[in-house]
């Protein structure tokens, strides 16, 4: 599937949920701005590893403005296909494949792992774990033997904290079915990113904009040069015309 083909399936997974479209055709940080029950800023690539830091920048900076949820969709990560049920991140932007996006839009079925360095993980539910143990009269030692894993882990899995894939299964053979915490690809949080510095005509106009009340970002990806939004416009400014 190439990117042209993804780009629109995303396109009409989004139309068919009643989502407004507004898509930038020259490349830039961003391909799809979408306004539904959430507003989602959508980067659509064959492979997540050519999105770069630049690009993740101004895209948390554009999110930030419009109140959007940052997202890339994708086929391929570091010579593989993205697994289903599964987030990934390239520089603080969620990443996932179209089958995960499909869900999570048609059926509010989110992912429940994420990729990060050294493997996946996803988080126990760590109040159905305590009572798990409790009710089968396991210390947390007992369960970390029957398993195979530290007291350390399991207590943090009991704090909330993420467990290896590998893990979990592990404690699955131990105790039984354990439920796992979903994650709402459309509120993850993102890093925070500084404002990129200013010419004298773009500061001239984000000051303009901030006395009326706009909240304004400078980009560098994108078909425009600044964005600002109030609460009840939107204004886009380039000085090239």
């Amino acid at each position: 599937m190439i990117r042209d083909e993804l780009l629109k399936k995303v396109i009409n997974i989004l139309k068919e949920k009643g989502y407004t479209i507004a898509q930038q055709f020259c490349p830039g940080c961003f391909d799809v701005l979408a306004k539904g029950d959430e507003i989602l800023l959508i980067k659509v690539l064959t492979n997540i590893d050519s999105f770069y830091e630049e690009q993740a920048d101004d895209m948390l900076r554009v999110a930030n403005v419009m109140e959007a949820a940052p997202l890339i969709v994708g086929i391929m990560a570091r010579g593989d296909y993205l697994k289903e049920k599964t987030m990934y991140e390239r520089h603080g932007v969620p990443a996932v494949s179209f089958e995960t996006f499909e869900d999570s839009i048609i059926y509010k079925k989110f992912p429940f792992v994420y990729a990060k360095k050294g493997g996946y993980y996803a988080t126990i539910d760590a109040d159905f774990l305590k009572e798990l143990r409790s009710k089968k009269n396991l210390s947390i030692g007992d369960l970390a033997r029957e398993a195979g894993v530290s007291k350390t882990s399991i207590i943090n899995y009991e704090r909330g904290k993420g467990a290896e894939v590998d893990n979990i299964m592990r404690l699955q053979e131990a105790i039984g079915d354990i439920f796992l915490e979903t994650i709402d690809i459309f509120k993850s949080e993102t890093r925070e990113v500084k404002q990129s510095s200013l010419n004298n005509e773009e500061k001239s106009v984000a000051e303009h904009l901030n006395e009326l009340g706009f909240k304004t970002a400078s980009v560098r990806k994108a078909s425009f040069e600044l964005i600002g939004k109030s609460k009840k416009k939107t204004f886009k400014w380039t000085s090239c015309f």
